[in-house]
């Protein structure tokens, strides 16, 4: 009879969170829908044999991170001249280890 008293009400709880947790409505997932510019400007990257860069483009500015292989130097010019294409900008701005290295 004493486990009746605490089985009863143990089951009702468990039943009722189960239920809330079925039937509680979830937030509606936002669809992310990636940026042409930025797919545009990483396939770019990954042509001349730039991987796992990451490339933000908004309208104020474009990010490009990358770790440039000792061997390219000089493709940080191509990168730049993607850069100011795809996004239509003029001013561009090139970093190194925070050392602000080349400005246009």
């Amino acid at each position: 009879m004493e486990n009746e008293k605490i089985a009863i009400p143990a089951i009702i709880a468990i039943v009722a969170i189960a239920l809330f947790i079925l039937y509680h409505p979830s937030q509606p997932e936002t669809e992310i829908t990636p940026n042409p510019l930025n797919t545009e400007l990483y396939a770019a990257l990954v042509s001349i044999g730039i991987e796992n860069a990451v490339v933000d483009i908004t309208p104020e500015r474009a990010f490009v991170r990358y770790n440039l292989p000792e061997n390219m130097r000089k493709v940080n010019y191509y990168i730049m001249g993607a850069a100011a294409a795809i996004t239509n900008s003029s001013c561009l701005g090139s970093y190194e280890r925070n050392n602000n290295l080349r400005g246009v």
